[in-house]
């Protein structure tokens, strides 16, 4: 036996070992503690969410995925297999996230015309602007907006200083300031109505913070996320 010629002290430290890996092993797939499986922080709002919430079995046996994937990489088949766990989709999203009306819905953004924001930050999707396990609301740069809004201009307008004047400036941070990217949000109401100037929106401050992890600053949600158990 290998392990008789050791050392007392080599055997201790190989049992040791052993025995460490078999602890961290099970403390791993202990299912109250999947969240150090994660692979970074939940976006805010995510936090008390299970995984299998996002994240369900791939189809197949795991005989049949490794499979799926050997002919994808033969040209066998168009796309590769998913192994353990599918990719989270758009619907998955949507099952809470569910809005019958969406300033930016991902049909419009799906449109041939923005083909280029589609390719540089993946618009069509929602992880291409909500990147899970980021610890963020959103993860792309608030001066998006200039990919598709570069000929904004309004007649009459009310604001001041007006779209022209702040698409020529490319004063692209400061769409936030006065918008809501998603429209989820009630604007008319109270102290969050839609501002005339610029220096009556939001802080920049205020919406950086937002966009990261800080506190709401567009007033009352028109439609809210719905909870694993909710009622349809």
């Amino acid at each position: 036996m290998i392990l008789r010629r050791l050392s007392r002290s080599r055997r201790r430290a190989y049992g040791t070992a052993l025995a460490a890996i078999a602890v961290l092993t099970g403390v791993l797939f202990w299912p109250s503690a999947a969240w150090l499986q994660a692979a970074g922080e939940p976006t805010p709002g995510h936090a008390n969410l299970s995984c299998d919430a996002c994240h369900v079995p791939a189809p197949g046996t795991l005989r049949q995925q490794i499979q799926g994937s050997v002919h994808y990489l033969f040209g066998w088949r168009d796309t590769p297999a998913a192994i353990g766990n599918a990719p989270v989709a758009d619907a998955t999203c949507a099952k809470c996230h569910e809005r019958t009306k969406d300033n930016h819905s991902l049909s419009t953004l799906s449109e041939t015309r923005f083909l280029d924001v589609q390719a540089s930050y993946g618009v069509h999707h929602c992880t291409g602007c909500h990147n899970e396990h980021h610890g963020v609301r959103v993860s792309v740069p608030s001066t998006i907006c200039s990919n598709c809004h570069q000929d904004t201009e309004k007649a009459d307008d009310p604001i001041s200083p007006d779209h022209k004047s702040l698409v020529a400036q490319e004063a692209w941070d400061t769409c936030l300031r006065c918008h809501d990217f998603h429209g989820n949000h009630n604007l008319q109401e109270g102290d969050h109505k839609f501002p005339t100037r610029l220096e009556d929106g939001f802080t920049l401050q205020a919406v950086r913070d937002y966009l990261r992890a800080g506190e709401p600053i567009y007033g009352p949600v028109v439609t809210p996320a719905k909870r694993p158990g909710d009622s349809k």
